[in-house]
Parts: C-alpha cells; sequence; structure tokens
C-alpha cells in the first residue's frame, strides 16, 4: 500500500457548481505524487476507471489537448460554441423573414377587440343605457315631490 500524506485538493467545477469530473490532489513530496500516481492510475472508484497524472505548469509543451466542453480550445467547446451561434442566427433569421399567417392574425383580430356576440348588442346596450335614465329622472322627481 501506498503510503503518503496529502497536503491539498480541489474539486473542479463550473460556475453553476456541476463537478467537472475531475480534481486537483498535492502531495508533500514529489516521490509520494510519483507513488500516488503508480498506485492509482486506470483503477475504478465506483464503476468509473480513473486516470491519475502528474499536474505539469500551465503552457508546457507535453500536456495533452483539453477534451472538457468547459475548456476552451477543445473541439467540445467549439462545437458548442458553433451550435450556440447557428442557434443564434437562426432565431435572426426567423424574426427578420417572419411570414404574415393570415389565419394567426384573423384570430387575434377576433380575440383582441371587444366585439358584440350579437347583431343588435350595441343597440340593446344603448336601449339599456336610455332606460336607466330615465329611471333615474323619475327616482329624482319622486324625491323632489316628496321633499316638497
Amino acid at each position: 500500500a501506498v503510503v503518503s500524506t496529502q497536503s491539498t485538493g480541489k474539486l473542479m467545477k463550473t460556475k453553476e457548481g456541476v463537478f467537472r469530473k475531475f480534481a486537483f490532489v498535492g502531495f508533500q513530496d514529489e516521490e509520494q505524487s510519483h507513488g500516488a500516481v503508480k498506485y492509482f492510475n486506470k483503477t475504478f472508484i465506483d464503476s468509473s476507471k480513473i486516470v491519475v497524472e502528474v499536474a505539469l505548469p500551465f503552457g508546457d509543451d507535453g500536456i495533452s489537448r483539453p477534451w472538457s466542453k468547459y475548456s476552451e480550445g477543445s473541439s467540445a467547446n467549439r462545437q458548442g460554441l458553433a451550435e450556440k451561434k447557428t442557434k443564434r442566427q437562426e432565431k435572426e433569421e426567423d424574426s427578420e423573414e417572419e411570414e404574415v399567417d393570415e389565419e394567426f392574425e384573423e384570430f387575434l383580430d377576433l380575440h383582441s377587440k371587444k366585439r358584440s356576440i350579437w347583431g343588435n348588442d350595441e343597440v340593446t346596450a344603448k336601449k339599456a343605457r336610455v332606460a336607466d335614465n330615465q329611471v333615474k329622472k323619475k327616482k329624482k322627481k319622486k324625491k323632489k315631490k316628496k321633499k316638497k
């Protein structure tokens, strides 16, 4: 068994807090880190095979190309950006080339305006207002007569 002392550890996550499926583990000396690589590389955690490598300095020529969709420069990242751009372009094109749907326009006209259900609704409403005014006038006259 490997006996080593881990000094640091960091799980890498996205801005939203989703684990990116890799981490950095620091050891007190280089010998311990190489022992951990030999012991843990190509082993399994639950049913997931893990790869353990020694971290290289940023910009080192020995670094393999990025593979994560979150890493700039990876093919997955470029593909995701291209898909986002094409979706945006499609939306812009759709909004520019919006065809007028005559049936939809008719639907909007019918449902956006206050319209009468029966042909005589307006006439009936006017008659009702006139009748209400007449009733109010009669009540006022009766009140005036009672006061006298």
